[in-house]
């Protein structure tokens, strides 16, 4: 069986509505759970059971002048913002399919160094469940 690896470099990024894949450089995203101990009478080894999911997702680039309002307006805003993830290419071999949902931003930073460009990253706490829409 053949494998089609997808490059990191064909992502395609949407927070709110503003497509930040030209200033994008690291996706990142984490879906944790945590799990609920079930001691049972007359058992040794207690039980465990699924508990409430929690998503993050993480997000930075390279900061260009005409980004810095757009992501502000992002950061400010109080309720949970739509976001897509594009895995790959859509409708080529390298599609790996659309990851969303609606996140909180918890953080947004800004920084340079003298020898670099300035900088951005924006960390995202999900809200209700996010979806998975395969390939077509």
């Amino acid at each position: 069986m053949s494998q089609t690896f997808i490059p990191g470099y064909m992502t395609d990024i949407t927070i709110a509505g503003t497509d930040v894949t030209l200033i994008g450089q690291v996706v990142s995203y984490s879906d944790d759970q945590t799990a609920v101990p079930k001691p049972t009478f007359g058992k040794r080894y207690r039980r465990t059971i699924a508990g409430q999911g929690l998503y993050t997702l993480e997000v930075s680039g390279h900061l260009a002048a005409e980004s810095v309002g757009d992501l502000w307006t992002i950061r400010t805003d109080t309720a949970p913002l739509s976001w897509t993830v594009q895995v790959g290419t859509a409708t080529e071999d390298t599609d790996g399919g659309i990851v969303s949902g609606t996140a909180v931003v918890t953080n947004l930073t800004f920084d340079a160094d003298a020898e670099g460009n300035w900088a951005w990253s924006m960390s995202l706490e999900g809200d209700d469940a996010p979806t998975y829409t395969p390939p077509v």
